[in-house]
This record gives structure tokens, sequence and C-alpha cells, in this order.
């Protein structure tokens, strides 16, 4: 017979049944619903990855499976969720607004190009965020009470109508008496004044932000090295960038939707490059880039999430305040008449992120061009670049021109 509860496993539980006092003593492990027994869906959704027989695994310090972010959630806040369902949707709007850009180019008899640009657009990047609705389509308040004594004033999520008739999961107001009433989202509540309103449903809502864009670049051709060198860079200041915002002492209460948001931040983005010709005709090119949060959140519970990684295995992985990327290109033709051209790009991320793509192109005739590109991703399984190494993919194609 085995306890289950918050981070712990013990076998010295008296009785199956439920405690207001405690939690839910288990016949075994395996009968925990939440593990993979009838109740759950086994694992698939990664809601646990303890051991079944011993327990072993059970981390929430460092969680890896869902159950494990939420150790001081209630059974009365499960309770609230009985019965939930999810939907995803799409709020696109049917006229949708043109994307705005303007440019300015010039240059100094110094001999440097510079160019400046304004950008109003859609985030090629949607937006995710959730809230809880009812079967009638209304959205849920969430209200948390610690009113329960017996369980060490302990936190309970609960949801309600914005009018505050319906309550789901029981009563407005918890107490020990009320605790294990077996009252549900689907009863009707206590006071005899009507239903509860249905198993509330968990809404995952997409949708595209605008998105304001300034950037600039330059480039200056310096002749007094041996090798014929040129300078170039880019910048880009954002404004509004919706970026994943993790609050993990809200998750562990089971708030989920004031764990997951997302923050409208301003990102200041460059590259600087310098390029060279060598043997002729090989051009080399390296370049160092930089990605600046300057709205970036990074509190011991609260903090801005990578919204390339983040996973439940990782940690729900903090992201980058700044993010550097360094590349190396090389570009050469070849052939009769240099009718061919191969290039090469390498690129480091930091963290431990690689990507390699090569391509060769071959004119046939005036008409007829043929193509070859090789993609390889490797590295820290935790990077942007990392996580694809198995969509390492090669690429023909044959490109007709009339």
């Amino acid at each position: 017979m085995g306890l289950y509860t918050a981070g712990t496993y013990d076998t010295s539980c008296s009785a199956p049944g439920v405690d207001v006092s405690g939690p839910v003593c288990l016949e075994s492990f395996t009968d925990n619903p939440f593990y993979g027994g009838a109740w759950s869906n086994n694992g698939v959704t990664n809601l646990i990855d303890v051991d079944p027989a011993t327990g072993d695994g059970w981390d929430t310090a460092n969680p890896t499976s869902t159950w494990e972010y939420m150790p001081n959630a209630t059974f009365a806040t499960f309770n609230t969720y009985v019965g939930m369902t999810t939907r995803y949707e799409k709020d696109y709007t049917d006229d949708i607004d043109a994307n705005f850009g303007m440019r300015y180019r010039g240059s100094l008899d110094s001999g440097l190009n510079f160019g400046l640009n304004y950008f109003y657009a859609y985030d090629p990047n949607p937006v995710v965020n959730i809230h809880w609705e009812n079967s009638a389509g209304e959205t849920l308040v969430v209200n948390e009470h610690t009113t329960i004594p017996a369980m060490g004033s302990t936190t309970v999520v609960q949801l309600s109508n914005a009018a505050g008739t319906e309550f789901y999961g029981g009563v407005a107001t918890f107490t020990d008496a009320n605790y294990t009433d077996g009252v549900g989202p689907t009863d009707v509540d206590p006071s005899g004044t009507g239903n509860n309103g249905g198993a509330p449903i968990l809404v995952f809502e997409e949708k595209l932000t605008r998105v304001h864009n300034l950037g600039g670049s330059f480039d200056y051709a310096i002749d007094s090295t041996p090798i014929p060198l040129v300078l170039r860079g880019e910048f880009l200041y954002q404004t509004d960038v919706h970026q994943p915002i993790i609050d993990r002492a809200a998750l562990s209460r089971g708030n989920l939707t004031a764990a997951l948001t997302t923050q409208e931040s301003d990102f200041f983005k460059y590259v600087i490059g310098l390029d060279a010709t060598v043997m002729t005709n090989l051009m080399v090119s390296g370049q160092f880039i930089q990605f600046r949060n300057l709205d970036f959140v990074n509190g011991a519970n609260r903090y801005t999430a990578d919204p390339a990684t983040m996973h439940l295995t990782n940690g729900l992985q903090k992201g980058w305040e700044n993010k550097e990327f360094y590349s190396l290109f090389f570009s050469k033709p070849f052939g009769e008449s240099q009718l061919g051209r191969w290039n090469n790009i390498t690129i480091y991320e930091e963290g431990g992120g690689w990507w390699n793509r090569f391509d060769v192109e071959y004119s046939f005739s005036d008409q007829l061009v043929g193509k070859a590109e090789l993609n390889t991703y490797w590295g820290d399984e935790e990077t942007t670049f990392g996580q694809f190494e198995n969509a390492s993919n090669i690429q023909f194609g044959v490109k007709y021109i009339f």
C-alpha cells in the first residue's frame, strides 16, 4: 500500500481513501490514476514518468512530466478540472490589414553605403494564449482560495463565470466540511441554486500580432589591405514582439492561465560581417549575430521561456536575454565558363547547436538550371538547431526558365 502526494511516495498509508487532513492512499503505485491507470491516457501526454514499482523518478525540483510541475496543487483544485476538455482555435480576422514598409538608401563620398528601413507588419510567428470557457462560450474567472485549515491553508484554484453564479469544482468558499462533498463541475451547486455549468474547457487561442520594425544597414569596402575586404552590418529594433512567460509558482498550484502567458517585448538584433575574396574567386564571409531581449524576465519563479525549445522534459527552458550566433560562409563558381556555383554556410548557435547547409547549382542552358542542397543539424538537443538533428535532409530540384 502506498501514499502518493507532492514529492512523496510512502508505504505507511493504512487504508485507501480520501482524508481531509492528507492525500490519497493507493493500494499500489500503479493504482495512481496520474501514472497510467484508467483515469489517464497511458502517458501519451507525459502526465508522469515515475517508476511504477518503486516511485523512483518523482522529482519536483527538476520536473520532466506534467504532475511534477504541480506539487502544490490540491485535490480540490483537480476537482475543479474534472471532465475538462480542450479546444484549439485560430482567431484570424477576415480583413487582415496589409503590411506596410518604406526604405531609404544612400551613400557617402567616403564609399560608405547605407540604408534605413521601417516595416509595420504581422509577426510571422503566431501567438498562443490560453483561457477557460464554459459550454455556453462564457470566459471563466480564475480564483484562488486558501481557506482549508485542515489542509494547512493550502491554496485551491477555482473557476466561476463572470457573474460568480456558476462555480466549477464545488462552492464559492472551500471549507473543511465541503472539501470532500463530492461536488464536481457537472453537479448542482450545494446551495441548490443551479448547475455548475458543465465541465470547463481550456481554450488555446492562436492569433497574429503586428510588430514595428525599424532597421538599418551599411557596407564599406576596405581597399588598403592586401586582400580587399568589405565590412557590413545590419541592425533591427522591434517592438511588441510576444514572448512566452512562465510562472512556476502559479503552475505549482495548478493555476494554468496564470502560469502560461505571453508578454510584449522589445528586441534589438544586429549582424556584423566581414567579406573577403581569395584564391581569385573564392568568397569567404564571417558573421557575428546577436538577438537582445530588452524586456527579458529573469525571476526565480517567473521568467521568459525559450519559445523554440521549451518543453516539459527540459524544465520549460528559460530563454536567452542575449542570444548569439556565429557563421562562416564560402562560395565559389566552377565548371566551364563558371556555369556552376557551390555554397556552404555553417552556423553555430550559443548553447551548442549547429547547422550546415551545402548547395550546388549548375546552369545546363539559359533555360534549365539544376540544384542540390544538403542540410545537416546537430548538437545539444535543447537548442534551436540541435533539436532538428533527425530532420537533416537532402533536396534536389530543377528550374526551367521560360
